[in-house]
């Protein structure tokens, strides 16, 4: 099992430095700098133009640049925004528990949903509810993000007026946050149930756009891994031996099911992280993905720079305990290693 580890994070550092050189790259690839930005159009001096590049390290050659920016990194520090003068780990570390707890309402929406949809679309299979559960996954895999939301803000926010359409909680409540996570600072603060509905409603549909992929991963993977195990000789023993439907499929199938949708649920989490970008931006959601996009469009390197090896540093840990978990379970892969 150690040798089956050590491997993989091998494999997962490699590709982090990867990820490094490509966060570090691209963003230098695009047109604009961010010192035309902060300088605006208006003509200023060569002089105060170097001078910024200068005190921006901007000057240095960009292999200097990049090995600056790992060594750095490596000590924790990540830099500092060149729009707010703020270290870029205090900014990410701010909205993290925004997108945080967008992620984790998504992800037991998908878990919720998407796992029962697949165990009874495998014990129902051929039937119309398993056509039925094959065909929305399919759907919902293959639905652009962008559009899943401006939808469901057309149906439940402008013509039906039951949800929100953006932001985290009504303006009315002034609440200074305690962990970041509305859903428990808002009890912190004795706000009572009211305060708590109206969180819980502006979670909604960010939160099953960000889940419709995950979701439609997790059914299939459901369905997949239980049409497998249910074909397996212990299943028809069990039958035999005149144990219930429910026991057969709740305790001896659907334990040995799980294993490869754990794997599933744990790598959701990056497609998750991915999918905030485009979620936030549409709900106004003042999480990770909508800083990124912000940096983006004013050319800040090092927020953008930062917040990708951050999030790829949680990617490549979620991996690893993924890997670690499958080791675990699967008594094959602990003979194997």
């Amino acid at each position: 099992m150690f040798r089956y580890l050590s491997q993989r994070i091998v494999v997962l550092l490699i590709a982090f430095f990867g990820i490094t050189i490509i966060a570090f790259s691209l963003i230098r690839l695009a047109p604009g700098d961010p010192i035309t930005l902060l300088l605006g159009e208006r003509s200023v001096s060569e002089e105060l133009r170097k001078e910024m590049t200068a005190n921006l390290g901007f000057d240095k050659p960009l292999i200097t640049q990049y090995f600056l920016f790992i060594y750095q990194g490596l000590q924790g520090d990540l830099g500092t925004s060149v729009i707010t003068k703020r270290p870029v780990v205090d900014e990410f570390f701010q909205r993290l528990p925004a997108t945080l707890e967008l992620g984790i309402i998504a992800l037991l929406f998908a878990i919720t949903v998407g796992m029962p949809f697949g165990i009874c679309a495998a014990v129902k299979r051929n039937s119309f509810f398993d056509y039925f559960t094959s065909f929305t996954s399919l759907a919902g895999y293959s639905m652009p993000i962008f559009w899943w939301g401006l939808v469901l803000i057309i149906i439940f926010s402008v013509h039906i007026h039951i949800l929100p359409v953006s932001g985290r909680m009504n303006l009315m409540y002034d609440i200074e946050p305690i962990t970041g996570f509305m859903l428990i600072d808002v009890w912190l603060r004795g706000e009572g149930m009211p305060a708590f509905i109206d969180v819980l409603k502006h979670l909604i549909l960010p939160g099953i756009v960000m889940g419709t992929l995950p979701l439609a991963v997790i059914t299939r993977m459901t369905r997949s891994s239980m049409l497998e195990i249910l074909k397996e000789d212990y299943i028809r023993t069990a039958h035999a031996k005149g144990l219930t439907n429910m026991r057969v499929i709740g305790i001896h199938a659907l334990r040995n099911a799980l294993i490869p949708v754990i794997t599933v649920i744990g790598l959701a989490f990056g497609s998750i992280i991915t999918g905030a970008i485009l979620t936030e931006t549409i709900f106004s959601w003042p999480g990770i993905g909508r800083w990124l996009v912000l940096s983006v469009t004013q050319r800040d390197y090092p927020v953008i720079q930062g917040g990708i090896v951050i999030i790829a540093s949680m990617i490549i840990m979620i991996n690893i305990l993924v890997d670690t978990t499958y080791a675990i379970v699967n008594p094959k892969m602990r003979k194997q290693t």
